[in-house]
């Protein structure tokens, strides 16, 4: 089963004091199952690296995945997801919906750190998560 690594978790991952468990996990995730990517997560962990060679090195990292595509099916699915959870009172962010919309589309878990959105969003549809913060964490 494909696994979308939300920046959330990857920020964990990346961060020297970052998660232990989070980056065990991750790390595990890596070398057994198909890890993919949308090119949001690629521009904000990219946007996020202090030093070229971190930059780099992340670069080399995600390329190494499959992109899933964000175009017209899935603006669709998230706008859909987005009225269903207006009407409710919930807003989570566009970003979120659109990588929401794509794990969908893909048959993709969602694994975060933390990202309560995701699993709004789960609320009212088939997108499957796994919110890493929720385990035995300790600071790296």
């Amino acid at each position: 089963m494909p696994v979308l690594i939300d920046t959330s978790a990857w920020i964990e991952f990346y961060h020297v004091k970052g998660d232990v468990a989070i980056k065990r996990l991750v790390t595990e995730i890596l070398g057994r199952e198909e890890v993919v990517t949308v090119a949001p997560v690629v521009a904000e962990l990219l946007r996020g690296a202090k030093a070229a060679s971190d930059r780099a090195m992340i670069e080399r990292a995600l390329a190494g995945q499959r992109l899933l595509p964000l175009g017209w099916d899935q603006a669709v699915v998230a706008a859909t997801l987005s009225q269903t959870l207006e009407r409710q009172g919930r807003r989570p962010p566009l970003i979120d919906l659109l990588i929401a919309a794509a794990a969908l589309q893909d048959r993709s878990d969602v694994w975060h750190a933390g990202d309560e959105h995701y699993e709004t969003i789960a609320s009212v549809s088939d997108l499957r998560t796994r919110n890493l913060k929720r385990l035995q964490s300790t600071p790296g």
